[in-house]
């Protein structure tokens, strides 16, 4: 599936694509599921989808929903709405960027897997599981400032709620980042809300020296330097 089921489909989500949704039989969307009023909520993405690149559906308990947009555990872009579910499985959103209704029939299957069926415009199924958090999970190593070896004008940034700021002997700039085992991602801040591309870099902290390592524009290998700044 190409196409979104609860989205305007081409015009909210076009970076992203879906994989089709196959499965075991016991994943398949069933007819006479009845919502508990509670399983819906929490953090659901594609069950196919691209480690680099994927979408996750967040249902909150006050009626909202937020379909969020992530590259390497960065968040991209953002798109909210308010839900209800009517009847015993039919799911209504309002998109507020358009101010679309979306109507979907939804089904929990025994094994936790979210199944969306579209009613209006596009009769496909996408199948969601729960989001397990992958990215972010350690890097307290990393916060603080770090000033280049090379060039004292040279300084990174790293915040605790993964933002940080960059600043060079032309200027400085904002960004996000993201990490997961020994690499830290990095975005420039959104600009009409969505981030520039993602710039990976491997990294590693011992004691007070940061070393990163990536490539340039011609894809050469750089080592980088950075000593804390107490």
């Amino acid at each position: 599936m190409k196409r979104f089921l609860i989205i305007s489909f081409a015009i909210i989500c076009i970076v992203l694509t879906i994989a089709s949704c196959g499965g075991e039989d016991k994943d398949k969307f069933n007819e006479n599921y009845e919502y508990d009023g509670v399983s819906l909520i929490g953090k659901w993405r594609e069950r196919e989808y691209s480690e680099d690149q994927y979408q996750i559906y967040e249902f909150l308990e006050n009626g909202d929903v937020n379909c969020i947009i992530y590259s390497f555990g960065i968040e991209m872009g953002r798109f909210e709405a308010s839900y209800t579910v009517e009847g015993k499985n039919t799911l209504s959103i309002l998109w507020r960027d358009n101010a679309q209704k979306d109507t979907n029939q939804f089904s929990i299957s025994e094994n936790n897997v979210l199944i969306l069926r579209g009613v209006a415009s596009y009769t496909g199924e996408m199948a969601l599981v729960p989001y397990d958090l992958t990215y972010n999970l350690s890097n307290d190593a990393l916060l603080g400032s770090w000033q280049s070896k090379d060039n004292e004008d040279e300084v990174f940034k790293f915040y605790k709620d993964y933002t940080g700021y960059a600043q060079g002997s032309d200027g400085g700039y904002n960004f996000v980042y993201s990490t997961k085992n020994e690499n830290v991602f990095i975005a420039v801040e959104a600009i009409d809300g969505i981030r520039h591309s993602v710039e990976t870099m491997g990294y590693k902290v011992e004691g007070d020296t940061l070393t990163l390592t990536g490539k340039d524009a011609d894809k050469k290998d750089v080592i980088l330097t950075f000593t804390r700044i107490k």
